[in-house]
């Protein structure tokens, strides 16, 4: 079988791959070189050792004979020294100049030696120079041949071939220099060339094993393609026993590698191997789902199709068993804990924000699952999910209940004080301030309750203080975040210094709670006498505060919510504690401390965070209205329950709206989706909206501007417009004179200067358009506050609240005062008749209101700066290249791994475009001054979408990069698997990079269709649709027949045959005939789709 007609092929490195692991081998090429270079080196080195040695052999033989005068003389001398006595005298002084020769003899040869070690080390220095420079030779052939390589590989390079044949003879002469001998990336790179250019499969294998042999030390990167090539060279060749043990190296290497499974199961299927073909296929696919289109479509498997479609529905079968158990697990979980679930649900504690996203996740993808057993991708996605949910909501209730128990037994136990709304004097400088109603714990939280708290939220207690743990005792060594995780968990909050000092003080301004004079006997503290540990809460009831509030002096300093200072993360302390003397215990004094820090006389007291405020429409957990607002998981669990079932379409639950509020005087700087704030100056109540990204604008309403990311910071915004009664007071307090109203509920119209009038005296701003409509619309790019749908159908104003919980902001005849971008600065959004049109949404714009004409207002208040930005949605989904079989021949199919869509591979040459004039008989030939005039172009070979994006891959491409919906149809009726209409060029764009392609020309888009003969219709040269419908001669479907097409060309390129028309505009095919065209809109969408390409470089 011919590789060429193979729908798998091994992939080849790019440059950055090729520079990433190149170092990981330059230094083994000179350690392993047996080079004439080392030879050299040694040789020489051998050679200046002998010669030190033959001298020192000469100087030892003279030693030697000098030793032997010696003795003899002494022999000598001693047989006639009786008589000889002036003889030896004489002697002896001979024998002394012969030692002076021996020593001078000693001394010159040591020098000798001295002189041969320094010429010896300067023979190294210069082979080492020699090293080095033959080292930077080899690293310049090698780093060219990369670069040829590189540029023959580039679809802009002028000259492919030439490039590719350059880089082979680098690589040959790399391997032949000393430094390159055993260079096993360059005989990788050889054997890859001569496959590519020449086809030759017996020298390309030599040089694959040659680098499979050099790097079998390595097993890196290299060694995994070599071996894989190796064995592919050999499966061309028929030679399966060889490619089989080549597969077994690659995998020794990367047993995981889905490349050298694919090509193992090619390799058993050439042998005749059925169980190891499906053992193969089982472990390819189970890891890699998105490898089944590539495994179905090779000629190799086709003998095995009944046998891999037994795998394939074993795994499916499978994955639908561990669905259904999912299923059940979260069924049970919540059967087990339905009073505690129920009760959690209300709190809005059921999930995290991750496991709700998961959960909805699994909703989105049980929505648009097509559960039939050959879709395994799906079915290995939703499983994935699923689990995921299920494990999520198993863990989430094993505290549900443990909270709920701690509640019932704790939240009774606990003696409030109600402190009234009114004024008081705070600080030392008794500044008059107000606050609304609110309750306090009328002592500090105990170690019992602390206790019970750990063991129900499986937080560990703190080291205990020097006296131990006592259970009537407040709590003690607890951080600023631990307080405040404890209230968080338990549905409290933490005072603020305001709330805690006038629970202290009262509003008369007294110094202590019992009065102005300090009584010793009334505080727990450290005077004249000494105190080692807290006391028992409560233990002297005269020390109460006005309110009754007790311990509000001495026992524990108590963290509060604010920040100590404006310039560190300090937290604030109020109260003394058993450790201060008498000065610290003023209601007035304030304390601060690192929020992570634990002293044995730091604890805390709550507030009640849900008396102060109920939102509008709440009800007890026990209402039947209730069931309507469960958390979003509860879709996925009814879904998955329900036998992998998805509710109608349409329908949509609301998250349970938060019973939490904030009442300070400025709202706080952090906090989540849900939370409110409630604006002491007017009364109203703000919700938060998080700092992030979302997607502003629209491409479908050309009052709108275009579709973009825009990052916005946090900031709190009115729940609903401004009210007649705030409206009311806001007059009255700044002396204008008041308009008369019909109910005191109802929305204050008023133009644009009482609108900034208004806004400024709230303490707050007017709403910039980009926070409008963030707080409309919300992150997931929705055209209306409540979705998609036109028509929400809900009976109350939550239901059509934005993700935010912001009421009425889309509403019929309902504008709002904006901050614009136009020169007067006013801008107005909603619902207004006079301008909206088809496509519109709460994207849509008037940015030239008249500043007389009365509106509504809704203001924000803005607590931090801009914060940090992260990255983009689009830098976050930035992918690498696709890379489709390189050795493909015409007509081939390969699936694109990003949106599972089949393409066409189309080859490029020089092609006729265009339509003439000349008709025949049957008239197919008519004069149509829509065409393109004839001409001959050159086109680079091309992979084209076989069929239009569908429903079902764009739906994915919206929900992952959160971009608008098509307007005016969800794809219910052709099914998901029908074409997308509605989409705008700038949409079809995106979606494109998305996948990793782009939109075709229009001189591609008609070749595809008109091939092989050039005729006027995909078909053929008749206009009568065949009975296999509208398929081209290399199998592209839907052609002309479908929707119209958006191509990449724009009009202001494209021939002038379409008349005078405006420059933004993109040529639209696919009218009746391949040379039908049309210049539309870039904006414009009215049953326009479209198809992608992917150019490749031969």
């Amino acid at each position: 079988m011919s590789g060429a007609s193979l729908i798998f092929s091994p992939s080849t490195p790019d440059g950055a791959h090729i520079r990433s692991i190149e170092s990981s081998y330059q230094v083994s090429l000179i350690a392993d070189n047996p080079s004439h270079l080392r030879h050299f080196i040694v040789e020489s080195q051998v050679a200046q050792y002998q010669a030190l040695a033959a001298a020192n052999t000469q100087l030892a033989q003279v030693n030697a004979g000098l030793l032997g005068i010696q003795s003899g003389l002494s022999d000598l001398t001693g047989a006639v020294q009786e008589g000889f006595e002036a003889v030896g005298a004489a002697l002896d002084g001979i024998s002394g100049q012969i030692a002076d020769l021996g020593y001078a003899l000693e001394q010159g040869f040591t020098a000798l030696a001295g002189e041969m070690q320094r010429q010896n080390a300067t023979m190294v220095a210069i082979a080492r120079l020699l090293s080095t420079k033959l080292e930077g030779e080899a690293r310049e052939i090698r780093n060219s041949a990369h670069a040829a390589v590189k540029e023959g590989c580039s679809p802009e390079a002028f000259d492919q071939e030439s490039s590719l044949r350059e880089a082979l003879r680098l690589f040959r002469i790399t391997v032949e220099h000393p430094m390159g001998v055993r260079d096993y990336v360059a005989w990788y790179n050889i054997g890859w060339l001569l496959w590519k250019l020449d086809s030759d499969l017996p020298a390309a294998e030599q040089a694959f094993a040659t680098a499979v042999r050099q790097s079998m030390d390595k097993k890196d990167a290299y060694h995994v393609m070599a071996a894989r090539h190796l064995a592919y060279m050999r499966y061309l060749q028929k030679n399966t026993e060889g490619a089989y043990q080549g597969a077994r190296l690659a995998l020794q290497a990367a047993a995981k590698d889905a490349e050298n499974l694919h090509l193992l199961l090619l390799i058993v299927a050439q042998a005749g191997k059925k169980d190891d073909v499906a053992q193969t296929f089982r472990t390819l696919i189970a890891d890699r789902p998105e490898r089944l289109a590539e495994c179905l479509a090779e000629p190799e498997l086709e003998p095995y199709a009944g046998t891999l479609q037994a795998v394939l529905d074993e795994l499916v079968r499978a994955a639908r068993t561990r669905l259904r158990e999912a299923a059940d697990r979260i069924r049970t979980a919540l059967e087990r804990e339905r009073q505690d679930a129920e009760i959690a649900l209300w709190e809005g504690r059921l999930l995290t924000q991750e496991n709700q996203t998961a959960a909805e996740n699994v909703v989105a993808e049980l929505a648009k699952a097509d559960l039939d057993p050959a879709d395994w991708l799906t079915m290995h996605r939703l499983e994935a999910l699923a689990t995921q949910v299920a494990a999520a909501v198993e863990t989430n209730l094993q505290g549900v209940a443990q909270w709920v128990a701690w509640r019932a037994k704790w939240m009774p136990r606990i003696e409030w004080c109600d402190v009234p709304a009114g004024a008081f004097l705070y600080g030392h400088n008794k500044e008059r301030r107000t606050l609304p109603a609110f309750r306090i714990m009328k002592t500090p939280v105990t170690v019992a309750m602390y206790r019970a708290y750990c063991d129900a939220a499986g937080v560990p207690m703190p080291k205990a203080p020097k006296w131990g743990w006592l259970d009537d005792h407040p709590m003690v060594n607890v951080s600023w975040n631990d307080a405040k995780a404890f209230c968080t968990w338990a549905g409290l909050a933490l005072p603020t210094e305001e709330q805690w000092e006038k629970a202290a003080r009262g509003t008369d301004g007294r110094e202590y709670p019992w009065g102005n004079r300090f009584h010793e006997s009334l505080a727990v503290c450290r005077v004249r006498r000494s105190r080692e540990s807290t006391a028992r809460v409560g233990s002297i009831p005269a020390g109460a505060s006005p309110y009754g509030c007790l311990d509000m002096a001495g026992n524990v300093w108590e963290w509060c919510e604010d920040l100590y200072d404006g310039q560190s993360n300090g937290r604030v302390l109020r109260g003394g504690s058993w450790f201060i003397v008498s000065g610290g215990l003023r209601a007035a004094v304030r304390n601060g401390n690192s929020p992570d820090n634990r002293v044995s006389d730091f604890g805390f007291r709550c507030v009640d965070s849900q008396q102060s405020w109920t939102p509008v429409g709440a009800e007890p957990p026990g209402n039947r209205r209730h069931t309507r607002k469960s958390c979003f998981a509860t879709l996925a669990i009814a879904a998955l329950a329900a036998g992998l079932t998805i509710l109608e379409s349409g329908v949509q639950y609301l998250r349970p709206p938060r019973t939490i509020v904030y009442t300070g005087a400025r709202p706080p700087a952090s906090a989540a989706i849900g939370d409110r704030w409630k604006n002491p100056v007017d009364g109203a109540v703000l919700v938060c909206v998080p700092e992030g990204w979302f997607s502003m604008g629209s491409e479908y309403d050309t009052s709108a501007c275009p579709e973009h990311q825009e990052w916005v910071a946090t900031f709190w915004v009115c729940e609903r417009p401004v009210t007649a009664a705030q409206y009311v007071r806001h007059s009255l307090a700044t002396s204008h004179e008041p308009v008369e109203f019909k109910s005191p509920d109802e929305w204050a119209p008023m133009n644009w200067e009482a609108a900034r009038r208004y806004a400024r005296w709230a303490r707050g701003q007017l709403l910039t358009e980009t926070q409008w409509e963030k707080a409309a619309r919300g992150t997931d790019g929705r055209r209306f506050p409540w979705g998609d749908a036109e028509n929400h159908g809900w009976e109350h104003a939550f239901d059509t609240a934005s993700p935010y919980g912001c009421i009425a902001m889309w509403e019929s005849g309902h504008l709002e005062w904006c901050r614009g971008i136009s020169p007067s600065g006013m801008a107005l959004r909603g619902e207004g008749s006079g301008y909206t049109q088809r496509g519109a949404g709460v994207y849509s714009r008037n940015p030239s209101p008249d500043a007389g004409d009365s509106h509504f207002l809704r203001y924000c208040v803005v607590t931090v700066g801009h914060g940090r930005r992260r990255a983009s949605p689009k830098a976050r989904t930035a992918r690498s290249a696709l890379r489709p079989p390189a050795n493909a021949r015409a007509g081939t199919r390969w699936v694109n791994p990003r949106d599972g869509a089949v393409m066409v591979l189309i080859e490029g040459r020089n092609v006729a475009i265009g339509k003439t004039e000349d008709s025949d008989s049957s008239g197919v030939w008519r004069s149509d001054l829509r065409a393109l005039p004839p001409s001959a172009r050159k086109l680079t070979p091309f992979w084209i979408y076989e069929r239009e994006v569908s429903w079902r891959q764009y739906t994915q491409f919206v929900r992952v990069t959160r971009r608008q919906s098509p307007i005016g149809d969800d794809g219910s009726d052709g099914g998901q698997d029908a074409p997308v209409q509605n989409v705008t060029w700038h949409h079809a764009k995106a979606y494109a990079a998305w996948a990793g392609v782009d939109l075709p020309t229009e001189e591609e888009w008609e070749y595809a269709g008109r091939l092989p003969d050039g005729r006027p219709y995909p078909w053929g040269f008749f206009s009568e649709l065949p009975s296999n419908g509208d398929i081209s001669h290399v199998g592209i479907r839907g052609l002309v027949t479908a929707p119209l097409e958006w191509t990449r060309t724009k009009y202001a390129t494209s021939p002038s045959s379409l008349g005078d028309r405006p420059l933004n505009m993109s040529i639209v095919r696919g009218d009746g005939t391949m040379y039908w065209r049309d210049a539309i809109g870039t904006r414009e969408w009215d049953d326009i789709g479209f198809r992608c390409v992917l150019r490749v470089a031969r």
